[in-house]
């Protein structure tokens, strides 16, 4: 958004505001140890993602939840954990966990309850294998209180210390040997029917452990972790990105695993970047990691240019700039024609600290000269552009309009207009942004007004470039007379005075010009779309020597033609009636038909609407050209048509069908193109590249649902250039 202040209140100078893009780059580089997932603090949710290297270490698989036996019968069977009155006997069960490889046991699923309910308690125990009667032995790597209630459903154990057991044999043992009465039992499930893992044993405790037996296991699932490292690429370990999948890579090395991502341009859209990580595996995986992600964001920076009088324009870009990483650069890219570029930090010039590229236009800003909490400027310089003016007049009274004029070619961007009179004091300002129909300032000059010289100041600015022109005026106050005492004097004297106020109403009826050639463009331009048929006809024969179709609708010429002569006689209304020519018009299917008689020969239009009186007017001067070139042709006519071809050039001249041809555009170095001219070419050309013709229609230039009539002009003028020539 571009905002205008004055610099100066003598007029000389004034201040835009806009914003330029400033483009901040870091890198976010570091470690962390044992995640399952890779969450990162971005600065802001605008910042995107260009580059990502991760080096991954100890891979290996999260806990999970090791389904042992966990098969639940329809007819469950319990061991049973009981005191034994007489013999003082405290029981106790345990099942085989053969392990395949080093695990961390982190817990385990027991089926079972107890009954009834009692504050009595028994150990859950892990313990050494007897490899010889395949039973518990006496080793015990962990035991704490079991966690069990009165019904029947798995109950989880959380070891209050992970387990790591290495390869090998052990037993999962649930030990009663506390239990000092028998008011509580306690019942462990197993299945002996169908279990999934027949060959584990199990054994159970009276006076001393069973010798193990088969068929019957427990229901246990353990909380576990497997010790041991992956290869990423055995177990096709992948990261998502953007909806993407990169895959990680070995190194060699068990374990161990890189990504590397470039030119990504990533968009969170979060302050939290999440990079999900997978496998083949059915479970989390667990992993350090090291990393560097390069990070890019844009924000805009306040930036201002004083266009002075007489000066080169000064630009100021003011940015906010907070760094946001350990590694922090910065880049701006300025307008081409800036020049007498210089950086500042701290009010102390830094130039020669950064590299300002002169071939591509940027300033790059790198990371060992960004301090905290420091002010930066960058300023440079740009040629004041030129632009033309004019006024219909620069001596004007007060109450009269002033109109200023931007000459072609008009430049895109912000007008501003300001008047100051001879103390610098600035009376208005007015604003128009161009493109504007008719690129005009106008006011009305007020009537408290000074007498004396002005300045009027066109200051231009399209956010790269900027200009200024100067116009002077001189403003007068006319003496006046009141009204009352010319009426009084006139009573008195017997004197008729006439006071003449003409002078206030020539920029008014300058206006009034202006309005009405846009209006006659405008209608120029309607007649021609209206025009749908044209013959011209010998009389004597009725038959056609020249018709041309501009639609593509079916025209039956003839009928149409014989149509007219047949009630021709019934005095249809006139349009028009002069001693040589008479036109009449009549509706037919929704059509317009218009015949012009004269001498020799009538021509026939059909026309969606009626013309304007213009147009009417062409026709009759079009109907006096075909006399004078055709007459000979005409009296003489036994059905030859060739003389009559050129009668095609006559309504090109006279009616400017060439409006409606399919144009094409040619290009020639001897014609003198405007910069307005240019830009209307451009159009053309864009238009033949959408419908992808080599052709266009002037219809393709026009707005949705109105003519432009200064495109329309600027069209005509193409035509008489022949920049645009129809296809023939």
């Amino acid at each position: 958004m571009i905002k205008s202040s004055n610099a100066q209140e003598n007029g000389e100078s004034k201040i835009f505001n806009t914003n330029f893009p400033m483009y901040e780059f870091g890198d976010m580089i570091n470690t962390q140890e044992n995640v399952t997932s890779i969450n990162l603090q971005l600065p802001k949710s605008s910042w995107n993602v260009t580059d990502i290297n991760i080096n991954f270490t100890n891979i290996k698989l999260e806990r999970e939840v090791a389904a042992i036996e966990d098969v639940l019968p329809d007819d469950l069977t319990y061991g049973r954990i009981y005191y034994n009155t007489p013999s003082k006997t405290r029981y106790c069960l345990g099942v085989q966990i053969n392990l395949t490889e080093s695990t961390i046991i982190y817990g385990a699923y027991l089926y079972g309850y107890v009954y009834p309910s009692t504050t009595e308690a028994i150990q859950v125990q892990i313990r050494g294998y007897d490899d010889v009667y395949n039973r518990p032995n006496s080793t015990i790597y962990h035991s704490q209180e079991l966690n069990i209630s009165n019904t029947p459903i798995w109950h989880i154990q959380n070891f209050t210390t992970p387990v790591s057991l290495p390869k090998g044999q052990f037993y999962l043992v649930l030990n009663g040997s506390g239990i000092d009465s028998n008011s509580s039992d306690f019942y462990w499930a197993y299945n002996g029917v169908d279990p999934i893992n027949p060959s584990l044993y199990t054994s159970e405790y009276k006076s001393s452990w069973s010798s193990g037996v088969q068929n019957k296991p427990y229901l246990y699932k353990l909380i576990q972790k497997v010790d041991r490292m992956y290869y990423p690429e055995d177990i096709n370990m992948s990261v998502s990105l953007n909806g993407d999948f990169f895959n990680v890579s070995n190194t060699g090395i068990e374990g161990e695993g890189n990504l590397t991502v470039s030119n990504l341009n990533f968009f969170p859209n979060s302050t939290l970047l999440n990079i999900p990580v997978h496998n083949d595996l059915s479970i989390l995986l667990n992993y350090s990691l090291s990393y560097e992600i390069s990070i890019y964001n844009i924000f805009n920076s306040q930036t201002s240019v004083i266009i002075e009088e007489g000066q080169d324009n000064q630009w100021n870009v003011i940015p906010e700039i907070t760094r946001y990483t350990s590694n922090y650069s910065l880049k701006f890219h300025y307008p081409h024609n800036w020049y007498n570029l210089m950086v500042e930090r701290d009010d102390t010039d830094i130039s020669s600290q950064v590299e300002i590229n002169q071939t591509y236009n940027y300033i790059f800003i790198p990371n060992d000269v960004i301090t905290e909490t420091a002010n930066w400027k960058i300023s440079a310089n740009s040629l004041n552009i030129n632009f033309g003016i004019d006024v219909l007049s620069a001596h004007l009274n007060v109450g009269q309009e002033l109109e200023l004029y931007l000459l072609d070619p008009i430049i895109h961007g912000n007008y501003t207009f300001e008047l100051y009179n001879p103390v610098g004091y600035r009376k208005f300002s007015i604003a128009i942004e161009i493109p504007y129909e008719p690129g005009v300032f106008s006011v009305e000059i007020p009537l408290n007004f000074t007498q004396g010289g002005y300045k009027g100041f066109v200051y231009w600015f399209n956010g790269t470039d900027a200009g200024v022109k100067i116009q002077e005026f001189q403003i007068n106050v006319p003496f006046t007379i009141n009204p009352l005492l010319l009426l009084y004097i006139a009573i008195i004297s017997g004197v008729a005075i006439a006071v003449s106020f003409s002078s206030y109403k020539v920029l008014k009826n300058a206006k009034r010009t202006r309005e009405a050639r846009k209006e006659e463009i405008y209608q120029k331009c309607e007649d021609i779309l209206n025009l749908n048929y044209i013959m011209v006809v010998e009389k004597k024969s009725s038959l056609n020597v020249y018709e041309q179709v501009f639609t593509r609708k079916n025209v039956d010429a003839t009928l149409i033609s014989g149509f007219l002569e047949a009630i021709r006689s019934f005095g249809i209304e006139l349009t028009s009636s002069d001693d040589e020519t008479q036109t009449i018009k009549l509706e037919y299917k929704n059509s317009k038909i218009l015949m012009s008689e004269f001498k020799d020969f009538r021509i026939i239009l059909i026309m969606n609407d009626i013309p304007s009186q213009k147009f009417m007017d062409s026709i009759r001067l079009l109907s006096h050209e075909i006399e004078n070139n055709y007459s000979k042709y005409l009296q003489e006519f036994k059905g030859n048509l060739d003389p009559f071809k050129d009668i095609e050039n006559l309504l090109k001249q006279y009616l400017n069908t060439s409006f409606l041809y399919p144009l094409k555009i040619v290009k020639t170095g001897k014609v003198k193109i405007t910069q307005i001219e240019k830009l209307m070419i451009g159009r053309a050309s864009d238009a033949m590249k959408r419908s992808n013709l080599d052709y266009f229609y002037i219809t393709h230039l026009m707005q949705e649902k109105a003519f432009d009539s200064k495109d329309i002009a600027l069209i005509f003028e193409l035509l008489d250039k022949k920049i645009f020539q129809p296809v023939l």
